[in-house]
């Protein structure tokens, strides 16, 4: 006996693969929050850097900004902000984050530093603030 449906079964919709960021970083260097200046960026344009770039998690939005976290630690992206100011993350593989941003067409400054035992990329987020990536090598 075949089974009869009461409504006709909708199609489902196809399945959202989120494409992996162009830097994954590994931890946030950070205490416990990080202010950023957002300035009069479009709120789109920090999202698609901080969660496609970096891979970090979008948590929420309003009016003083917007918060983004990686590993229980946040960084605030704030409308009133003047100054450009900083953050560093921990990265590893790192050469291959830099092909990766390279291909994206996002310029950078590469510094080797503790003779050849630490590496850093230096980058600008769409608002001004400086992004540092920081690779550690073991001794």
């Amino acid at each position: 006996m075949p089974i009869q449906w009461e409504q006709p079964r909708a199609p489902l919709a196809p399945l959202k693969i989120p494409s992996p960021p162009v830097a994954p970083v590994e931890a946030l260097l950070a205490v416990a929050e990080v202010r950023l200046s957002g300035g009069d960026i479009p709120p789109k344009m920090l999202r698609q850097f901080y969660e496609g770039v970096l891979g970090l998690r979008f948590l929420d939005a309003d009016g003083d900004g917007q918060r983004f976290s990686h590993q229980r630690r946040t960084i605030v992206l704030t409308r009133d902000g003047r100054e450009p100011g900083q953050v560093a993350f921990l990265a590893k593989d790192f050469s291959d984050i830099l092909l990766r941003l390279r291909e994206q067409g996002i310029s950078l400054d590469l510094l080797h530093a503790d003779a050849g035992m630490t590496r850093m990329a230096t980058l600008r987020d769409p608002a001004g603030n400086w992004v540092q990536l920081v690779e550690t090598r073991a001794f």
